[in-house]
């Protein structure tokens, strides 16, 4: 599934709900974009306080930005570094915990 939020518009979003192997336990990922900045951010709930790490990458399968960060035992909203100053495509970020992977897709266009 390819989703397709426009960043240009503030109100734009990409939401996956993510279920692990058993189908018990759901996360929520998605991209969001801030109003007042016009930032992007990455939009993760989390079961417990870990440090993950998130990963841009373009069409080709190059990764182009790689940041850490710590997250709670919450919603929380991780800014996306650098990554309105992409290029125009789609990329698909990926948020690697110490057990799971979750994955979403964006698109820019300027």
């Amino acid at each position: 599934m390819v989703a397709q939020p426009s960043f240009s518009n503030p109100n734009a979003e990409n939401r996956f709900i993510c279920k692990n192997d058993n189908g018990t336990k759901k996360k929520e990922i998605k991209i969001v974009s801030s109003r007042a900045s016009g930032d992007m951010q990455l939009r993760f709930t989390a079961d417990k306080a870990e440090k993950v790490t998130i990963k841009i990458l373009n069409e080709a399968g190059q990764m182009l930005l790689k940041q850490t960060n710590v997250v709670t035992a919450s919603i929380n909203n991780i800014p996306l570094k650098k990554a309105l100053e992409l290029a125009e495509g789609q990329y698909t970020v990926f948020l690697i915990s110490s057990s799971e992977t979750y994955s979403t897709s964006f698109l820019i266009w300027k």
